[in-house]
């Protein structure tokens, strides 16, 4: 054990060495940070190791990390080398414990806040492994899909892979349903609405808003709350602007994938009524009424009692 100390503060030596010649430390204080270093590291070595002893040492160099940055700005001088070494240690400390503590979630989360800010290019392979243990949680995979998306949208196909694989753990979580569904919606909002793609007489934004309308089908398979619909629609208002009035268009002119142009649905005068009753009680504004009208309209009503939330988005919800 003796030997293994020596030998990982060998390893910190230029460590040790940039404290000095850039005078960040005294002497006195290098040899109070390799003394208490040993300490920390004969703690995760010992027989018998505690979460604790792992998160004593992780906040020692958090510690240590934010104190250079400190000095730092206080000298005006870079201290990157000094900076790096730090967090490649925590980064190293964070993987040896949840390798024996995966069952921390905590630990996971802040692991992964730490590397947003250090190495953000490792962040996505640490929420895979996040997900192999804590997959049981639908908002981990909302996150994981987020943070790829917000990190590099060329990401997308990977983030398409996240988001399947949570769904089919978790198919009734409206978190899910609703991510990426913002996330289709977002990236039909930014497609090119004119070019045509190779061999196809459809536009990039008609491909992608085609998507859009296979994962809403798809959330209608497995929630039934009225309340989620409306939140799909305020994002098409909120992150898209007229793209719900194209999706309507589009069901009109018979462009949905998901519904045949010539299929007319059963009609009854008294189910308008009861979905204007319905929209009453949301707490939208007066132009989201007025949208949610129309769709009912578009659609042209007629679906059964216990189909309330299809009346709502009657303009491309089609048969079930």
């Amino acid at each position: 054990m003796a030997e293994f100390i020596a030998e990982m503060q060998e390893r910190l030596l230029p460590e040790y060495e940039q404290m000095k010649n850039y005078s960040v430390f005294t002497a006195d204080q290098v040899r109070e940070i390799v003394s208490r270093r040993e300490r920390l590291f004969l703690k995760i070595n010992k027989s018998h190791q505690s979460i604790t002893d792992y998160l004593d040492f992780i906040l020692y160099e958090k510690h240590m990390h934010m104190t250079i940055v400190d000095k730092e700005k206080k000298m005006h001088v870079k201290l990157t080398g000094l900076k790096a070494s730090i967090a490649t240690r925590i980064m190293r400390l964070y993987r040896e414990a949840l390798a024996k503590f995966n069952h921390d979630r905590r630990l996971w989360s802040n692991w992964i806040k730490f590397s947003k800010k250090s190495n953000p290019v490792e962040v996505a392979g640490i929420y895979e492994k996040m997900l192999l243990y804590h997959g049981d949680s639908p908002d981990l995979w909302v996150d994981a899909a987020l943070w790829l998306y917000e990190f590099n949208r060329l990401n997308i196909d990977r983030v398409k892979d996240i988001l399947l694989r949570g769904l089919q753990r978790h198919p009734d979580s409206e978190a899910l349903n609703k991510c990426f569904f913002d996330i289709m919606l977002k990236e039909a909002a930014l497609a090119n609405n004119e070019r045509n793609l190779a061999e196809n007489t459809l536009s990039e934004q008609d491909i992608k808003l085609e998507r859009v309308e296979a994962v809403y089908r798809n959330s209608m398979a497995n929630i039934t709350q009225l309340d989620y619909f409306v939140k799909l629609l305020e994002s098409c208002e909120d992150h898209a602007g007229g793209l719900w009035e194209l999706l309507a268009q589009r069901e009109l002119r018979g462009l949905s994938s998901g519904r045949p142009e010539e299929e007319d649905l059963d009609s009854s005068d008294e189910e308008p009524a009861s979905q204007e009753i319905a929209l009453r009680k949301c707490p939208l504004s007066q132009a989201t009424h007025s949208t949610l009208r129309d769709c009912i309209q578009i659609g042209g009503g007629g679906a059964a009692n216990d189909r309330n939330v299809e009346y709502v988005f009657g303009c491309h919800a089609g048969p079930q």
